[in-house]
């Protein structure tokens, strides 16, 4: 018995070394790099800035040999300023938003116009827009868009909540011209949203908006502002 336990402890002092070698410590992986901030992207402006003034002067010298009429020649001017400072700030994607609500809003201001000119409430200057309604429909979209290149700004506001402002801005503005628009081109019976008596279609102070118009301004929004 004696010589059977020798002869296993000889064996077992035989093993190979890496059999007891001690378990290797487990290496964890490293952390991420710390992830960039959106207002980072400042570094970009300056292209991004050279690409809106040649993409908007082409395109309003192409209105101008053209003859549009979407735009008054001042309303041109100020376009042209709001499509650099968009482009600029928030690149194409902000740009083409407010070119949809440019193209939609001209649209619809065009339904029925033959009536609303007979009633006398369509739009001035044929439905050309000028300076008021450039800054009137998108001041507050600029300076959302603006406010994404300023880091102080952007930090304590928050980069989602300056975008949801930017489009909520221009759809608040195109639901309210939709409604206002299609009301006054289909709606027989206007009235005042703040007393509910009836009013002759075009009534100013809330616009004195038509169920149809109500209606398609749900569509975009909920509720006519004006």
């Amino acid at each position: 018995l004696a010589l059977l336990l020798g002869l296993g402890q000889a064996a077992a002092w035989r093993l190979p070394a890496k059999t007891f070698q001690p378990a290797q410590r487990l290496r964890l992986p490293s952390s991420p790099p710390p992830r960039r901030l959106p207002v980072q992207a400042l570094k970009a402006v300056p292209g991004l800035f050279t690409q809106g003034l040649a993409v908007n002067t082409l395109l309003a010298s192409a209105g101008i040999a053209v003859g549009q009429k979407v735009l008054t020649p001042t309303g041109l001017l100020h376009s042209w300023i709001l499509g650099v400072i968009l482009w600029g700030s928030g690149s194409w994607k902000a740009w083409s938003v407010c070119v949809l609500y440019l193209i939609m809003g001209s649209t619809v201001t065009k339904i029925r116009k033959e009536k609303k000119e007979s009633l006398g409430i369509a739009e001035g200057r044929g439905g050309a827009r000028g300076p008021e309604n450039v800054w009137g429909s998108a001041a507050t979209a600029a300076l959302c868009a603006l406010s994404l290149r300023i880091p102080p700004l952007a930090n304590a506001i928050g980069v989602p909540v300056l975008k949801l402002a930017f489009v909520a801005s221009l759809a608040t503005k195109l639901s309210d011209t939709f409604a206002s628009e299609i009301g006054k081109g289909f709606g027989k019976r206007t009235f005042l949203i703040t007393t509910f008596k009836p009013v002759p279609p075009g009534t100013e102070v809330m616009n004195g908006p038509s169920i149809r118009g109500m209606l398609l301004c749900s569509l975009f929004r909920g509720w006519p502002t004006r």
